[in-house]
């Protein structure tokens, strides 16, 4: 099965409310935008967007200028049907993180948990340069990814677990490392899981 039928059978096919990654509200992630001096006159681009409520919480935050990209597009159906009346704001992109064009250039990247699914070297150095060259010079990139001694799989599949170290070897060269915050997210069954929290800036 390849990336993007997975995932449109796991929105299709589950609710995504009592999935593992789930969360009601993205307060750590929002919590970095407001502690790095992002304002809502921002254009943000979230990664892997999925169904995840990131983008409620921006809307509330007065942010306007706003995409949401995933390889599902049933993720980001669900997204359109809960905003409702706000669905219009954000724009949706449906397509692959490691061949995507990206149109605009934006303030910041947000990738809550992408990055950590891309095992090639090849498809992690696309990511790195697509990143690089949609962000503004001084834009911010925060991404999380599993601790290394957090999960080392998600929704049936492996996934890449990073420290500073690891993240720098990855970066190569292009963005540097500005802070690294460790967080546990509380599944939806009551687990717990070992997030890092990257913030990046291009070099």
């Amino acid at each position: 099965m390849g990336r993007q039928e997975h995932w449109e059978t796991v929105y299709k096919t589950k609710d995504h409310t009592k999935v593992g990654w789930y969360q009601p509200s993205c307060d750590s992630s929002l919590a970095l935008i407001e502690q790095i001096g992002i304002t809502n006159k921002a254009s943000v681009i979230d990664i892997g967007a999925g169904a995840s409520t990131f983008a409620d919480g921006l809307l509330g935050g007065g942010f306007s200028d706003i995409t949401l990209l995933d390889i599902s597009k049933e993720a980001l159906d669900i997204t359109r049907s809960r905003l409702g009346e706000m669905s219009l704001i954000p724009h949706y992109l449906v397509e692959d993180i490691t061949t995507v064009s990206l149109p605009n250039r934006y303030d910041l990247w947000h990738d809550r948990a992408a990055f950590h699914f891309l095992l090639n070297e090849s498809e992690q150095k696309a990511y790195i340069k697509t990143m690089y060259e949609a962000l503004s010079p001084e834009g911010y990139a925060i991404i999380a990814t599993f601790a290394l001694d957090g999960p080392d799989s998600c929704s049936a599949l492996s996934v890449q677990q990073y420290n500073r170290e690891k993240m720098e070897e990855v970066l190569a060269n292009k963005m540097k490392i500005v802070d690294v915050l460790e967080r546990i997210h509380i599944t939806p069954g009551g687990g717990e899981q070992k997030f890092s929290f990257f913030i990046l800036k291009p070099i």
